[in-house]
């Protein structure tokens, strides 16, 4: 399983994943199309030029969810481990950056098909930074656009998009806490902020 570097070794395991599809075959005729991690940020019009730069791809991390499904089977096995790994699903924004719409259009096709062909990222796949397990796996599909109709208030205007979802990052704990960290060691009660 995954320490809590995981999350971030996701993101990357997408970008290298698309950055080398895109070398493969590139999507703009003519142009060396680039993929990004980004901030919600990022996304302002002042910044989206510098930051992001066209053509690209930008990958947004905008929500991340405790995978309920297999909450309950992971209790289980704290049981045997003495603590259960965190189950949670990544859900990403995939925006195409292009001076015109057949350029956009070219660059999210290619990435819907780049993560058609590869819906497991696994070994190699996944950014080390993780910490992965041997045999460890993260599956990814496509979701729907509408379950995103909350982020219009982050975004400064609407851009073609789509969705998808990293399932099932399994974070655990690698080293046991000192008991001297914990809140209960350093006079703090649980939940109050030094």
């Amino acid at each position: 399983m995954a320490k809590f570097a995981g999350i971030a070794a996701v993101g990357r395991s997408l970008e290298a994943l698309l950055s080398a599809s895109f070398e493969q075959e590139e999507p703009v005729p003519g142009a060396q199309t680039k993929v990004i991690l980004v901030r919600a940020v990022d996304f302002d019009s002042s910044a989206a030029a510098s930051v992001i730069g066209s053509p690209a791809l930008s990958i947004l991390l905008y929500r991340v969810d405790l995978n309920e499904s297999m909450r309950a089977a992971w209790s289980a096995v704290s049981i045997q481990a003495g603590r259960a790994p965190l189950p949670v699903d990544l859900h990403y924004l995939l925006t195409p950056w292009a001076d015109t719409a057949e350029h956009e259009h070219l660059i999210l096709a290619k990435t819907l098909e780049c993560l058609w062909s590869t819906p497991m990222l696994s070994g190699p796949l996944l950014d080390p930074m993780g910490g992965w397990a041997p045999g460890e796996s993260v599956e990814v599909v496509m979701e729907d656009i509408p379950t995103l109709t909350k982020l219009d208030s982050m975004l400064s205007g609407f851009r073609l998009s789509a969705a998808c979802m990293a399932r099932m990052v399994r974070i655990e704990r690698h080293e046991q806490p000192d008991a001297h960290s914990t809140p209960r060691a350093k006079g703090l009660k649980p939940g109050v902020k030094p």
